[in-house]
C-alpha cells in the first residue's frame, strides 16, 4: 500500500476528509519509502504537510514542495540525483558503458589543467562515481588514465580505465533535490548526493525560496554546488563537503548560516578566482555566518563578494583553504569578530591575496577578538586591499573606515603581511579612516618585515618592520612578541554536523 492510498484510508476512516483522490489534508506524518515518487506524493498532499523518508536511497527524485511542508529524513536516508551504470563492455584497454546524459548546457569557469593548459571540464554537469568516489573528468579520450572518465557524447557512452567488474558505478543526472518558490519549507535529516547541479547551483536550490530552513543534513557530492540560498534561508549544523564547485552559494536577505562543517568542496576543478572553495555570499543584506567549521576547501573559505551589507561573520574556524580565509570584497559594513583563522592561502599567495583576513576594497568593517596564524611558507595575516572597481549601490567601492583592532595575529616564519596596500588612489586609501591598532603579534624574529602601510604594488620589498610600522602611526598601542610557538590542531574541535552528528576534522 503506497503512503498516499495508506493517508487517504485513514482519513476517510476517522471521518476528517471524504474519500477522494484530491489533495489529501495534512497529517501528522506521511510516510515516503524508496521507490516512491516524493513528487506525487506531495503533490497529493495540501501545503503544510509534514513528510518522513524512510532508511535507505531515493533515487532519481526531484522534489518541489508546497509552502510549509517539512521533509526529514529517517535515519540514514539518501536522495541521489544518480543512476547505476551498466552493463559495461571491455574495448581495447577501456570500459564502456551506455549513458543518460543531464539536460542543462555546460556553466562555469574551470582552473587550468595539470599540464597548465586552459580546461573546460568542470563545466560539463555530469560526474562518475566508482563506490561513491568521483573520477576526474577528462575532455580528450586519448587522456584516460585509471582514476579518469569520459563522456562520448555522440554515441551515448561512458568510457574509463578502471575495471568496474563487482564495483557500483554511478552517473549524475537530475539537477536538483528540491527547488521552487515554496515559503517556510523544512529539509532536515537527510544525505543529498550525486546531483548533476550546474555551477552557482544548488542540489537544495532555494533561489526563488523564502524562509527555508537547511537543519543537519549531509550534502555531498553534488557537481556546483550543495545549497543555492534564497530569502531568510536558515542553514544550520549540515554537514557540506565534497561537492564539485562549492559547499554553498546565492543571495539574498537575513540569511543565517550557522554551526555547519563545510569541508573539501571543489572536486571538479573550478577555477578560484572564479568562484570556487567553501561559501561564496552576494548582496546579502543582514548575512549572518556564525560558528561554521570551515576547512581543506580547494578556493576561499568564507566570501562576501559584490555588496553585501550589515553581514555578521563570528565564532567561525577557518583553516586549510587553498586562497583565503574569510574575504569580504567590494562590499560594504560589516563585523568580522571572535573568529579563528589560520593555515589558509597555500594555494593562492599573490601580493595580499591569500591571507586569513582580506577586506578588499569594502568600506566601513570593524574586525576585532579574531586569533590568526600564518603557517611558514605562505599566506598573510589580516589584510586590506584597495584597486579600482567601481560602484555599488550604497557607494563607491573603496577601501575606507576599517579598524583592525584587538586581534592576535601569530607568524610562524618570515613570511606573511599584514596591513594594507593599493594600486589605486592610494592618497585615499591611507587617510580614510583605516586603522590598525591594539593587535598583539607574535613573530620568530623581531626584525621581520611583516607590516604593510603606505606603499603601492610595485614597492612590495619595501614592507614595513614593527618600529616601521609604529612611525606610520599605526599599532601605537600594539604588541610584538618574539616568540616561536606550535601551529593550531586542523580540526574542527567537536563541532557536530549532519544527519548523524559527524565529527568532521577531528
Amino acid at each position: 500500500m503506497t503512503a498516499l492510498a495508506a493517508t487517504i484510508i485513514f482519513a476517510a476512516f476517522v471521518g476528517l476528509v471524504p474519500l477522494s483522490l484530491s489533495a489529501a489534508a495534512p497529517t501528522d506524518v506521511v510516510v515516503i519509502a524508496p521507490g516512491e515518487n516524493i513528487q506525487a506524493v506531495v503533490n497529493a498532499h495540501l501545503p503544510g504537510t509534514s513528510y518522513l523518508l524512510l532508511t535507505g536511497i531515493h533515487h532519481q527524485q526531484s522534489v518541489e514542495p508546497k509552502d510549509g511542508d517539512s521533509f526529514t529524513g529517517e535515519r540514514v536516508a539518501a536522495m541521489s540525483g544518480a543512476v547505476e551504470l551498466g552493463p559495461f563492455e571491455r574495448r581495447d584497454q577501456h570500459w564502456s558503458a551506455p549513458a543518460p546524459r543531464a539536460s542543462a548546457a555546460p556553466t562555469g569557469q574551470c582552473a587550468a589543467g595539470p599540464d597548465g593548459a586552459d580546461s573546460d571540464s568542470c563545466s560539463y554537469l555530469e560526474d562518475v562515481f566508482i563506490e561513491s568516489e568521483p573520477l576526474r573528468r577528462i575532455t580528450d579520450p586519448a587522456e584516460i588514465v585509471p582514476g579518469t572518465w569520459y563522456f562520448d557524447y555522440d554515441a551515448e557512452m561512458v568510457i574509463l580505465a578502471d575495471d568496474p567488474r563487482g564495483l557500483t558505478v554511478e552517473i549524475s543526472v537530475l539537477r536538483r533535490a528540491f527547488g521552487g518558490a515554496a515559503r517556510n519549507v523544512i529539509i532536515s535529516g537527510l544525505v543529498i548526493e550525486k546531483y548533476a547541479s550546474p555551477a552557482q547551483s544548488g542540489a537544495i536550490q532555494g533561489a526563488e525560496s523564502s524562509a527555508w530552513t537547511i537543519r543537519g543534513n549531509e550534502i555531498r557530492l553534488n557537481h556546483g554546488a550543495g545549497i543555492r540560498t534564497g530569502t531568510a534561508m536558515r542553514i544550520v549544523d549540515n554537514h557540506i563537503h565534497d561537492n564539485g564547485q562549492i559547499g554553498l552559494v546565492g543571495m539574498g536577505d537575513n540569511i543565517q548560516i550557522e554551526g555547519n562543517i563545510i569541508a573539501h568542496n571543489n572536486y571538479a576543478g573550478f577555477s578560484t578566482s572564479w568562484e570556487a572553495g567553501g561559501a561564496k555570499l552576494v548582496k546579502t543584506t543582514n548575512l549572518v555566518l556564525r560558528g561554521n567549521c570551515v576547512h581543506d576547501n580547494t578556493g576561499t573559505g568564507l566570501w562576501t563578494d559584490i555588496s553585501n551589507i550589515h553581514s555578521l561573520i563570528e565564532g567561525n574556524r577557518v583553516f586549510a583553504n587553498s586562497s583565503d580565509g574569510i574575504h569580504h570584497e567590494i562590499s560594504y559594513d560589516a563585523m568580522i569578530r571572535n573568529n579563528t583563522v589560520f593555515a589558509n592561502g597555500y594555494g593562492y599567495d599573490s601580493w595580499l591575496y591569500g591571507a586569513q583576513i582580506l577586506i578588499s576594497t569594502s568600506q566601513n568593517v570593524e574586525i576585532y577578538g579574531n586569533h590568526v596564524e600564518v603557517s611558514r611558507g605562505y599566506g598573510d595575516g589580516i589584510a586590506l586591499i584597495q584597486q579600482e572597481r567601481g560602484d555599488g549601490p550604497y557607494g563607491e567601492w573603496r577601501t575606507s573606515g576599517n579598524r583592525v583592532h584587538g586581534n592576535v595575529v601569530i607568524y610562524h616564519g618570515e613570511n606573511g603581511i599584514s596591513g594594507a596596500v593599493g594600486d589605486y588612489n592610494n592618497e585615499a586609501l591611507f587617510s580614510s579612516g583605516n586603522r590598525f591598532d591594539n593587535n598583539r603579534y607574535q613573530a620568530p624574529g623581531g626584525d621581520q618585515r611583516h607590516w604593510a602601510w603606505g606603499e603601492e604594488y610595485q614597492h612590495r620589498a619595501r614592507y614595513r618592520t614593527w618600529p616601521e610600522m609604529r612611525n606610520m602611526d599605526q599599532e601605537l598601542d600594539g604588541r610584538l612578541h618574539v616568540l616561536q610557538s606550535e601551529p593550531l590542531a586542523q580540526i574542527c574541535e567537536g563541532l557536530l554536523a549532519g544527519p548523524t552528528g559527524d565529527r568532521a576534522g577531528d
